[in-house]
């Protein structure tokens, strides 16, 4: 079988994937001959019976018979939520912000209280030029729901964006302590630097940066 990637989704929109996982039967002429979107109970018959209504073997009438008693066996809020910010986070890597968005907006529906979930919403604003947008959020999430470091790496971006550099200082000072990954910390606090003309301590922040191999994460 070949074994093909969709890093641009661009495949995922030509056959209207909105679920992953999602498959598609397609005909020997690029007809579209099945969808099955998730996984259900009766996903092997129903996967059977798409392959041998496009072979020729049954015809519309007889598939639908066939599936009329399909059960669909739906998975619980959280897990569609988790699928999106799976999705969502890849397409945010890939740059793809307002597809991000979409798919994170949906989740929202589904965990409006997840701190990680607004964490990765506060980043797709920022990725879309929405600084004041994100910063509002931020200000919003209680300071014991994610990691400190975090919350002032979100904070300290915004701020840049904005164009409020002494509250960005502020806000990273403390961004690199306890971090695992300091690298975008290290990466603003050297832009902040920088825009002091404290020329020094920037090129010792990119450095950190460029040891803690974060720094491109910020670049995009």
């Amino acid at each position: 079988w070949t074994i093909a990637t969709d890093p641009d989704f661009a495949a995922s929109g030509a056959f209207n994937v909105h679920v992953w996982p999602t498959t598609t039967i397609v005909t020997t002429d690029g007809r579209q001959a099945g969808h099955l979107a998730g996984l259900s109970g009766s996903f092997k018959a129903d996967f059977i019976d798409h392959l041998a209504f496009a072979s020729g073997k049954i015809d519309q009438t007889e598939l639908k018979r066939r599936l009329s008693d399909q059960h669909f066996v739906a998975d619980n809020p959280k897990q569609r939520a988790d699928r999106n910010v799976t999705v969502a986070a890849r397409m945010l890597d890939a740059g793809h912000a307002d597809q991000a968005a979409a798919l994170v907006a949906a989740a929202m529906k589904l965990q409006p209280d997840d701190p990680e979930l607004q964490v990765l919403q506060c980043r797709v604003l920022l990725a879309q030029k929405k600084p004041a947008d994100a910063l509002d959020l931020v200000n919003k999430l209680p300071p014991t729901s994610v990691p400190a470091w975090q919350l002032s790496v979100l904070r300290g971006r915004a701020l840049i964006d904005l164009d409020r550099w002494d509250e960005a200082a502020t806000a990273l000072a403390d961004a690199t302590k306890l971090n695992p990954r300091p690298g975008e910390a290290h990466y603003l606090k050297g832009k902040v630097h920088a825009h002091a003309a404290a020329w020094q301590q920037a090129a010792a922040e990119f450095q950190s940066a460029y040891e803690s191999r974060g720094a491109v994460e910020t670049t995009r």
